[in-house]
């Protein structure tokens, strides 16, 4: 009877791990040729392709992680990662693909160990010096913290000999007049009328800037004759693109929305106009 439990505990350990992290599958049309999952484990994103995977970024509005492959597979480990919602953004030749990444258990590791190098002795892939285990932990603690010290300009160089003024002692007077720095473009949101008289073709996705850069070039080309006339090119610029493509699915008149925290409501160019 005790083996019978034993082998219970074994198999609910087994499978609560394998639970870390989930990922939600892109199934549009234009995704099939990449391959990705999460191994058993639940740790790491595997990910084959025919072509050439250029590079991966894992990121939300508090964290964000950036990888260059440069191959046909990657395995991207999931460490150090906080629980939470994640866009993973990988990037082909000439294509961009999003998926959605679920980290359901705190992957970061108890900040204080007995032994810090079993750790990193397991980590086979990773070699580390002893203190980096605690210097990456802490990094991923403490960036909001230093991001908002830049906001200000506390951080200065340490050859320059000049010291970080104290953010306690800047009064709430002077902070208050301050502006938000201007929003992170991640990509663009690009839709395209093509009208060839007796047909017509309507694309929307999602592109990098020197893909649109050429775009741009390309439709002022086309106006110019008397068949390009009739094509449109419309594009925004796109902050979060996970809260963007749920803004624009809920809300078909996006393209006349006047206000959004997640993309720029103005195109940055409209044919049209």
């Amino acid at each position: 009877m005790k083996s019978i439990y034993a082998i219970a505990f074994v198999m609910m350990t087994l499978l609560s791990y394998g639970q870390k992290s989930s990922l939600l599958q892109n199934v549009n049309v234009r995704a099939k040729e990449l391959k990705h999952k999460l191994n058993k484990t639940g740790d790491s994103l595997i990910f084959n392709s025919d072509k050439v995977i250029e590079k991966v970024e894992i990121y939300n509005s508090n964290f964000e992680k950036k990888f260059t492959v440069n191959s046909y597979s990657a395995k991207i480990p999931l460490t150090y990662m906080p629980s939470g919602r994640y866009v993973t953004e990988v990037k082909l030749r000439g294509k961009l693909i999003l998926i959605t990444l679920l980290v359901e258990e705190n992957m970061i590791p108890e900040p204080y160990e007995s032994n810090p190098k079993s750790h990193i002795t397991k980590t086979k892939p990773f070699k580390r010096e002893p203190n980096s285990f605690r210097t990456i932990a802490s990094k991923s603690k403490t960036s909001n913290l230093n991001e908002s010290h830049n906001l200000f300009g506390s951080s200065r160089s340490k050859s320059s000999g000049i010291k970080s003024p104290n953010l306690e002692t800047v009064k709430p007077k002077i902070i208050a007049p301050i502006k938000l720095p201007k929003k992170d473009v991640r990509f663009y949101w690009i839709v395209r009328n093509i009208n060839k008289g007796q047909s017509s073709s309507k694309v929307m996705r999602m592109g990098e800037k020197d893909e649109v850069d050429r775009m741009i070039e390309q439709n002022k080309i086309d106006r110019q004759s008397a068949a390009g006339k009739r094509n449109e090119l419309i594009i925004w610029e796109v902050y979060d693109a996970s809260k963007f493509m749920k803004f624009q699915r809920l809300n078909a008149d996006y393209a006349n929305a006047k206000e959004a925290d997640c993309f720029n409501v103005i195109p940055i160019y409209n044919s049209g106009n």
